[in-house]
């Protein structure tokens, strides 16, 4: 369980959230949390199969950091107002298949490996017309996009939470080679992943 104070967090969420270039309509998180009598639970869902399986690798202080970082991950999630489950409506206004929800499970637990249009039909029994369209309708980008986006977030949360090696990071997010994971991080956050690393380092703690 995560409790945080709102308005000692307040100042924290606002300089993260324009670190990141996020933007929270807490309003939305208010409705929720009201409809459900003040609470709300996650279970066996990507996110939290990923949360557990990277927390227990971490040392304590690194785990208080890695923590602050999902939290705030998880109330933007929280904040988008359109759920893909049960058959619900995607950003795009259609009906999200079931299976392009599992094929973008499989994909977020797993970014280490070799995921390719052939490997992910097969996997899950789909064509690969299907799949490339049917992905980008639904979430509005092309699957390897979304593969390239998920893989650069996840390494960008390990550059800021762990003592992790950069090359370590690399392999755990699916790039064999430093010199691509590197471009494909620069054309992202405009800096290469040691200088991120660096500003992480430096920027002030602040209470959350």
């Amino acid at each position: 369980m995560i409790a945080v104070d709102a308005k000692a967090a307040k100042e924290s969420l606002v300089t993260v959230c324009s670190t990141l270039g996020m933007r929270l309509d807490t309003r939305i998180v208010k409705e929720k949390m009201t409809a459900r009598n003040g609470c709300m639970a996650l279970c066996g869902t990507p996110w939290t199969q990923s949360f557990f399986e990277t927390v227990r690798y971490l040392s304590e202080q690194e785990q208080e950091r890695y923590c602050v970082f999902k939290s705030v991950e998880l109330l933007y999630l929280l904040c988008t107002e359109v759920s893909e489950s049960n058959g619900s409506l995607s950003g795009s206004g259609c009906p999200v298949s079931h299976s392009l929800l599992e094929v973008k499970a499989y994909i977020q637990t797993h970014l280490s490996d070799k995921l390719t249009i052939a490997f992910l039909c097969k996997q899950f029994s789909l064509s690969p017309t299907f799949l490339k369209e049917g992905f980008r309708r639904t979430y509005g980008m092309p699957i390897h996009s979304f593969l390239v986006q998920q893989r650069l977030r996840r390494a960008q949360e390990l550059i800021c939470t762990t003592r992790m090696p950069i090359q370590q990071i690399a392999q755990a997010v699916g790039y064999e080679g430093m010199s691509q994971f590197n471009a494909a991080f620069k054309r992202e956050y405009g800096m290469t992943p040691g200088q991120y690393r660096k500003m992480s380092e430096t920027a002030t703690p602040r209470p959350f």
